[in-house]
């Protein structure tokens, strides 16, 4: 069976899933993006990127949940365990937009506290956190207009056909009783001699 490519892939998802996907996309680079800084003009100070410094592991977080967002619409198998844990789509990324959000706001009370940094008047709010609040929001938007969608009855995947497809696809074949066949003689019948 063909393989979709990647684009066809994302054009099919609705509006809700292509919203997920933002988010769990955004949150995910943002770790590689400056999220804080407090540089002064002479150069001195800090600047912090998402997998690095005191709060890396938030970063890690956001990446990890990214990731795991982006695995559950691409990939059926992520989806499928997913499900087992008992969790319908929209209320796992409901809920992974609510922890990413209070990952976001304990990062802030750390970096922007009075205690924290070298210059405390020059601390400053880089892109990368701008494209962690907007993956957030997006996600959460998502989440909302997905739980509000008909659920698909295919569990298609990135990496070929569902099951349902593929037997959609199988020829229908016509079945009929189990009675006598026409063109057949009974066995009674073929003992009998014509006379």
């Amino acid at each position: 069976m063909p393989q979709k490519r990647l684009g066809q892939y994302i054009y099919e998802l609705s509006f809700a899933q292509k919203m997920v996907m933002a988010g769990g996309f955004l949150a995910a680079i943002s770790v590689f993006m400056p999220w804080y800084q407090d540089l002064d003009r002479f150069n001195t100070g800090f600047e912090f990127y998402g997998i690095t410094g005191p709060l890396y592991l938030v970063g890690l977080f956001f990446l990890a949940t990214g990731a795991l967002i982006l695995g559950s619409l691409f990939v059926a198998s992520v989806r499928d365990k997913i499900k087992k844990l008992g969790f319908q789509l929209s209320h796992f990324y409901s809920l992974s937009a609510g922890f990413l959000g209070f990952l976001f706001v304990l990062t802030n009370s750390v970096y922007f506290h009075e205690n924290f940094g070298v210059n405390i008047t020059e601390k400053a709010f880089r892109f990368g956190m701008v494209f962690a609040v907007v993956g957030i929001f997006s996600l959460f938007v998502g989440s909302v207009f997905l739980g509000r969608e008909r659920p698909k009855t295919t569990s298609s995947d990135l990496f070929g056909e569902s099951l349902d497809e593929v037997l959609e696809q199988r020829p229908s074949r016509e079945h009929q009783t189990l009675t006598e066949m026409p063109h057949e003689k009974s066995t009674a019948e073929q003992g009998k001699i014509d006379l």
